[in-house]
């Protein structure tokens, strides 16, 4: 790939011979890699005043316009993704006569292998719906990715990634994507966030799960609203596998590792590895997270900074300590690391619960990049109140029950020192600052 010029257009003359598909202009993107032909030439409007332009609907396509939304679009999905500029293949799009004879085409994407690269040929009507427009674009760009390193056979892109990355290209930029000719467009002056919309689909209902997402049915084409949580689901998935800096360079990895895979599952196991060993780990995690993130109200989530000082003040304890029997009282204050591994079995227990109601509180105000921090000091605690280690448990005989509960208490009180550590590792970052990857912590059953 070289250096190519800004986005230009040229008039392609027609030539004299019959049944000529020459097309009369070309268009092509900044980058080089979208080539446009087809639709009418521009029409120069010079001292004529933009009408506003109308409300969401069908856009009429002309090769100079989609040529930039193109691009738009493009940079918008390799910021989601967190992918550097750059592309091999080419997309050629042709836009279909539509004079009063021409009959209604339909919009065609076909992966074209042209000196050892796999291109994107897209055949779209002169009119279309603008969220189909970006629709096509983006699965376009997918199927170039995807292809790169494919070898005779064209890559097929799981529908959930083309209907979910479209959702979120959708939500980060909506209508500025598109450029109307002689049509003034109030561009969105605060970007909203990005599941406003998948919160309003969903309505408060569970996205479909991983195996509806993977095989969904062929009704769906038919059905506005089906269809409509089909996509929501899809953004939802792709918005939390992109969540931090890890996730995007796994689903990179994951389109890059399509052409090498016979399903799209084995590529996502291949790149999401350690983090899921398995689809039922997964599906497990979707599970968990979908519905964590749809009960979160953004009004309510509180910044870094103001999250780890609540979990700091939440991991202190307030209480009389006397030093000798006859000494008085004094008000100190203990970490709970401290606090589990001395106090008295049955006041520990006390204390233990309520500190887990506070942080399931505190989840759902915890800014997204201290909630794996908030999560592993509520999982760590939950060990000590295991069903269990309880007075009232069968399980152990009431003898045997202080010992195994002094043995849990001491490797909790070791988690909970690790995890303080972290704690005030995070606490002296800048705001601006990337926290550090969370290590991955054994599940303590």
């Amino acid at each position: 790939m070289g250096c190519h010029a800004p986005a230009a257009a040229q008039t392609v003359p027609r030539p004299s011979l019959p049944g000529s598909v020459v097309a009369p202009f070309t268009a092509r993107d900044v980058s080089g890699q979208f080539v446009v032909s087809g639709g009418p030439a521009p029409d120069p409007r010079v001292g004529v005043i933009p009408a506003a332009a109308p409300e969401l609907g069908d856009v009429t396509l002309q090769a100079q316009w989609l040529a930039v939304t193109a691009d738009r679009t493009r940079r918008t999905l390799q910021r989601l993704m967190g992918l550097p500029e750059g592309w091999r293949g080419k997309v050629f799009v042709n836009i279909h006569d539509s004079g009063p004879e021409a009959a209604p085409a339909a919009v065609q994407l076909r992966p074209v292998l042209l000196h050892g690269a796999w291109n994107v040929r897209l055949d779209l009507p002169a009119k279309l719906p603008w969220k189909t427009l970006v629709r096509v674009l983006v699965d376009a760009l997918l199927v170039e990715m995807a292809g790169r390193e494919a070898g005779q056979r064209p890559v097929v892109v799981p529908l959930w990634l083309s209907e979910g990355m479209t959702g979120l290209v959708l939500a980060d930029r909506g209508r500025d994507l598109l450029v109307e000719g002689h049509t003034a467009v109030m561009q969105n002056a605060v970007k909203p966030e990005l599941l406003v919309e998948v919160r309003k689909v969903l309505g408060g209902r569970a996205p479909l799960l991983l195996d509806e997402l993977a095989f969904p049915p062929a009704s769906m084409a038919s059905d506005p609203a089906a269809h409509a949580a089909y996509r929501a689901s899809a953004t939802l998935l792709c918005h939390e596998l992109l969540a931090d800096r890890d996730g995007r360079r796994a689903l990179a990895g994951f389109v890059a590792a399509l052409p090498r895979h016979e399903n799209w599952q084995m590529a996502f196991l291949a790149a999401h590895r350690p983090r899921f060993l398995s689809m039922l780990e997964a599906e497990k995690w979707w599970a968990v997270n979908a519905v964590h993130v749809l009960g979160r109200d953004p009004a309510m989530v509180w910044s870094r900074q103001a999250t780890l000082l609540h979990l700091d003040a939440l991991l202190t304890e307030n209480a009389e300590i006397r030093v000798s029997t006859n000494a008085p009282a004094s008000r100190q204050s203990i970490r709970l690391a401290d606090l589990v591994s001395r106090w008295d079995a049955g006041v520990m227990r006390d204390v233990v619960r309520r500190k887990l109601a506070q942080l399931r509180q505190l989840q759902r105000h915890a800014s997204k990049d201290s909630l794996p921090l908030v999560a592993d000091y509520h999982q760590a605690l939950q060990a000590l109140d295991d069903p269990v280690l309880r007075p009232e448990s069968d399980a152990l005989r009431r003898n045997d029950m202080e010992p195994r509960l002094r043995i849990v208490a001491t490797r909790v009180s070791r988690e909970l020192r690790a995890l303080d550590a972290r704690l005030a590792e995070w606490k002296r970052l800048p705001p601006a600052a990337t926290l550090p990857a969370t290590p991955q912590r054994r599940r303590n059953r």
